[in-house]
């Protein structure tokens, strides 16, 4: 029983003493002006994937059609309440549209009948994204 109630202790403390070097190092990044920007963004973006923090039903891959053709992008705000009006109307979507590589990307403001779902999880959509088509596509 001794060694029992050590080894919860010492797994208690190391997860305490874990939690307060990553706020530590969170808090240190953050206060760089050009990293906190693209720290902060890079946050925000797995956050969308983390299925523990946004419901399942929120995160869909969707294809957009456009003049060059079929875009694969990410519904990130079904809701445009709160922001700006010329950002969108009612019947309008944001969407994120990665470019492959991880180099950047952009969000529009598309209509939900411009859509269509992807019949795929988001993480293999964005798989697919991020690699060019080279993996990701398989069911």
């Amino acid at each position: 029983m001794g060694i029992a109630i050590i080894f919860l202790i010492g797994i208690l403390v190391n997860a305490w003493v874990i939690k307060k070097i990553y706020a530590l190092a969170d808090s240190l990044v953050k206060r760089i002006p050009l990293i906190k920007t693209v720290y902060n963004a890079m946050k925000d973006l797995m956050a969308f994937f983390d299925k523990g923090k946004r419901g399942e039903k929120e995160q869909r891959a969707v294809i957009i059609e456009t003049a060059v053709g079929r875009m694969v992008g990410f519904v990130t705000r079904e809701n445009l309440e709160g922001l700006p009006d010329d950002l969108g109307g009612p019947n309008e979507v944001l969407v994120y549209i990665p470019f492959s590589y991880q180099i950047g990307g952009f969000m529009v403001s598309v209509s939900k009948d411009q859509l269509t779902s992807l019949d795929i999880p988001v993480n293999q959509a964005m798989s697919m994204v991020v690699t060019a088509g080279m993996t990701g596509g398989n069911k």
